[in-house]
């Protein structure tokens, strides 16, 4: 029953006694129903309940042609499904790859993430399988998980700033991680000394498969901080900003991945850089491709990449239109730049104790703990994933939460939230532990 969690987004389950008495399975389905035609789509999720073959880039419904981009677009649509009195169980949903090719397919029902707290504890519903969580394990989970927010100042994660209103715009369709990006992209440019960009600049193992590609992490710190973002959507984005940054953690223990995540990360500065020069998109595609030949042989030098990369360019741009200082500009930057990534990753020696992860989020709301902000199954896989991450060497973990701009945050203030429990003697020790746990990780840092 609980076989496709195992090793995918919830393994966590295993340890938890599921419900099997009918009637009542009968009546939190019933009730179930009644709350998601109201219920706020922050407040449940949608996600897969098999481990991804290989990225999912759009989904379709039974046999419907309507291709929806994200499981968040998929959710606001089984809303309207339920309203209509569609049983969830008879959904299909059929994620498909970058080439078109259908992946493993699921009923809605098996995908949704959803909680309901009683004084009993809080049941939860995951896979299709309806469990319940006891007080004393909640209590001790919250303990658990507030260790690692970040309460304190810290001189070089409060430089993640709030997100300005420009970027606290929802993303389009086409691209709902807009506004990740936009945001990665300032805390870059902004602190060019303390943050390299690494979004959506993927490296892959070099005698590795498509399925290896992934990223780093968002923003590289040369003090050794790899930093994911994330914008709060509910369960199911969250979960996968913990998976990212598991997978990123997996493959730095590997050092031809670390070299050519160097190399796509230098090859992307290059071309960042070259960037107003270039006339039209073919004319930059043809340039990026042989400058991808370039990075990717494994037989020369960092020093021959960097001179074979400036023929290149005077091939394509001409020397007098470049100019020398261009050119000098260019090497600069290279030089400096392969420094900080050299820095924040070693190439040869990499410890993964002398690094910290950090798993940064924006939300509108404003609490003191961690466990306010996070439901039970956000709670639950980020304990799961820390203590992954531990067995593995990396020792340091903080989860940062990152504010919206003023004017949005005030709006989440007086919200009250049902996954906040009362405070007892062991959650409010809790806070005293997560400001020792967040000081002891910035002297490690």
């Amino acid at each position: 029953m609980l076989r496709p969690y195992h090793q995918g987004h919830f393994s966590w389950v295993e340890d938890l006694k599921p419900i099997t008495d009918k009637g009542h399975i009968n009546e939190f389905e019933f009730d179930l129903i009644g709350e998601l035609h109201t219920l706020p789509l922050e407040k449940w999720s949608l996600l897969s309940p098999y481990p991804e073959e290989s990225p999912a880039m759009y989904y379709k419904l039974n046999k419907a042609k309507t291709k929806y981009p994200s499981l968040e677009d998929v959710q606001q649509v089984l809303v309207e499904k339920i309203k209509e009195g569609t049983n969830l169980k008879k959904i299909i949903v059929r994620p498909f790859d970058s080439r078109d090719e259908s992946l493993r397919s699921w009923n809605a029902y098996k995908g949704l993430l959803y909680e309901k707290a009683t004084k009993a504890g809080t049941y939860i519903l995951v896979g299709g399988t309806w469990y319940l969580v006891d007080v004393g394990c909640i209590n001790t989970l919250d303990r658990d998980i507030n260790k690692l927010f970040l309460t304190n100042p810290h001189p070089l994660l409060d430089r993640l700033t709030a997100l300005t209103p420009g970027e606290a715009a929802k993303g389009t369709r086409d691209n709902p991680n807009k506004r990740e990006q936009k945001y990665n992209i300032r805390m870059a440019e902004e602190n060019p000394e303390h943050f390299l960009l690494m979004d959506a600049r993927n490296a892959s193992l070099e005698k590795g498969n498509s399925n290896d590609v992934v990223e780093v992490c968002d923003l590289l710190s040369p003090e050794r901080y790899l930093i994911h973002v994330k914008n709060w959507t509910g369960s199911g984005t969250f979960s996968h900003l913990l998976n990212q940054g598991l997978s990123s953690a997996n493959m730095l223990l590997d050092p031809s991945y670390r070299r050519k995540a160097q190399h796509q990360f230098m090859r992307a500065e290059i071309l960042e850089y070259l960037h107003p020069s270039f006339e039209d998109p073919s004319h930059k595609e043809g340039f990026a491709s042989k400058l991808k030949v370039i990075f990717d042989n494994s037989e020369t030098s960092e020093e021959e990449k960097l001179s074979a990369s400036i023929k290149l360019i005077e091939e394509y741009f001409g020397a007098e239109v470049m100019g020398r200082k261009k050119i000098e500009e260019l090497n600069d930057i290279f030089t400096k730049k392969k420094i900080q990534f050299e820095r924040g990753l070693p190439p040869i020696d990499f410890n993964p104790s002398h690094h910290t992860i950090v798993y940064a989020f924006f939300h509108k709301d404003n609490y003191k703990t961690l466990n306010e902000y996070l439901p039970i199954f956000s709670r639950l896989a980020l304990r799961e994933i820390s203590h992954c991450l531990k067995s593995l060497g990396y020792t340091n973990i903080l989860v940062k939460k990152i504010d919206y701009p003023a004017s949005e945050s005030q709006k989440g203030k007086g919200r009250k939230t049902k996954t906040a429990p009362k405070k007892s003697a062991s959650s409010s020790s809790s806070t005293s532990q997560a400001s020792s746990s967040s000081s002891s990780a910035r002297s490690q840092g």
